[in-house]
């Protein structure tokens, strides 16, 4: 069951998790204390993003075996530019999963361009990650609208006349 901001329900979670986030003047921080909340209760806002699909905002409990169910296998971690963390499948390639959607330069580390420095293939998930606590935690509201808007796209791949690969966007 959908909560208020669009986030479908995965995880066998209180009702009351699933409230709404505020939107004003010290949001960072009453962001980060629902994160901490959520973290508490054992569940975790987060997207999933699967081949030719658009992201899905999901709820799901916090743990290793709910992540690997979605992404279809033991999962991998990739670190992105604000805090965010990707999980896929770490055999996605290998079992000839469909790709996904690439991962730039810019994705990574908040700098450079478009340069493809992976490509996703299978289902994969995106939620935070606190570096103190070493834990996953919910994407704030401001995370899960930039990779909502990011990912929005399913993506084909091409190679390119030089050699290099190509997302392009299937629209």
């Amino acid at each position: 069951m959908p909560n208020p901001k669009g986030f479908g329900v995965l995880a066998d979670a209180p009702a009351a998790s699933a409230t709404a986030r505020p939107n004003g003047p010290k949001e960072k921080i009453k962001d980060r204390h629902l994160q901490e909340a959520d973290n508490m209760n054992g569940i975790i806002n987060i997207l999933t993003i699967k081949p030719g699909e658009r992201p899905e905002r999901l709820t799901i409990d916090n743990t290793l075996e709910a992540k690997q169910k979605l992404v279809g296998g033991c999962i991998e971690a990739f670190g992105l530019m604000d805090g965010a963390c990707i999980y896929c499948n770490e055999e996605g390639k290998i079992d000839g999963m469909p790709l996904n959607r690439g991962i730039t330069m810019n994705d990574a580390t908040g700098e450079g361009g478009d340069e493809l420095v992976e490509i996703m293939a299978g289902t994969f998930i995106i939620c935070g990650f606190n570096p103190d606590s070493g834990e996953d935690t919910s994407l704030t509201p401001q995370q899960a609208e930039y990779w909502m808007r990011r990912f929005h796209e399913p993506e084909t791949f091409v190679q390119t006349m030089d050699g290099s690969i190509r997302a392009i966007p299937i629209r």
